[in-house]
């Protein structure tokens, strides 16, 4: 019997989402060893939002399974954490940020200060 499809709520997403987005930052810092977990939050995602993040490859990304318990190489991992594929994890973040009523993410990719907290 087939079990029933994953239901991700919006919360989950948000979270996997930021995952991957500290996970290329810290990739981006030199702690190669993070690759595993951002492939992990990577495939908690679901296939929808999975697709639209066009610049992690499932190629790059077999590329980390692959070498589980290795680093995969620099290029691989370049791709991965580049300025383009960073602006589109932060640019995914904030949808489910905001739908769940959070902080938005600045391009650097640390929260944006909210207006109304200095009111």
């Amino acid at each position: 019997m087939n079990d029933p499809p994953a239901t991700h709520s919006d919360v989950d997403i948000m979270n996997a989402l930021l995952g991957i987005k500290s996970m290329q930052y810290d990739i981006r810092l030199g702690w190669k060893c993070f690759a595993p977990d951002l492939l992990r939050y990577y495939k908690e995602l679901p296939s929808e939002v999975q697709r639209r993040l066009t610049k992690l490859t499932p190629r790059n990304l077999a590329r980390i399974e692959q070498r589980l318990g290795g680093i995969p190489p620099d290029q691989v991992l370049e791709e991965l954490t580049c300025d383009a594929a960073f602006d589109q994890v932060i640019r995914a973040t904030n949808v489910y940020l905001e739908r769940c009523g959070r902080c938005l993410l600045g391009p650097d990719g640390w929260p944006l200060a909210r207006k109304d907290t200095y009111e």
